[in-house]
């Protein structure tokens, strides 16, 4: 299983070393995922610092989230769904990929739909934690 640490600039990182043999630490230092890593990291700098360093990663993130939305919706246009917008994004866990089919309903691989665009599209997916389906359904 995957597992977690804070890399030297601070932030949580995918410990790609053998077990025992991480630079940043034993199992203490490592996380059974990023958002457990983000907490940690958060509690540490609220002790350090009070809520202003919290605040601060907060408003980061939101900069962040806002760019990749806007970033999402032009990939999702640019490949004939234009059907969400920059608010919808922010508030949506899963993406619905839907098309007008003419005849019969079928499926399509997501990855096979968005061709070139479909690692950028995957990225942004994940960092908005919103859940990419592996088909596109056409009906």
């Amino acid at each position: 299983m995957a597992k977690f640490h804070i890399n030297k600039k601070g932030v949580p990182a995918l410990c790609r070393a053998k077990d025992g043999n991480c630079p940043f630490g034993g199992g203490e230092k490592h996380f059974d995922n990023k958002e457990q890593a983000q907490k940690f990291i958060d509690k540490r700098n609220e002790k350090e610092h009070g809520l202003l360093a919290s605040n601060i990663f907060t408003e980061e993130k939101k900069k962040k989230d806002i760019i990749n939305i806007r970033k999402l919706t032009k990939v999702l246009e640019n490949n004939g769904f234009d059907y969400y917008d920059e608010s919808d994004l922010a508030d949506v866990s899963e993406l619905e990929l839907t098309q007008k089919a003419s005849g019969d309903g079928y499926e399509s691989y997501t990855m096979d739909v968005f061709g070139d665009d479909y690692d950028e599209l995957k990225r942004l997916t994940e960092e908005l934690n919103i859940r990419l389906p592996d088909t596109v359904w056409y009906d």
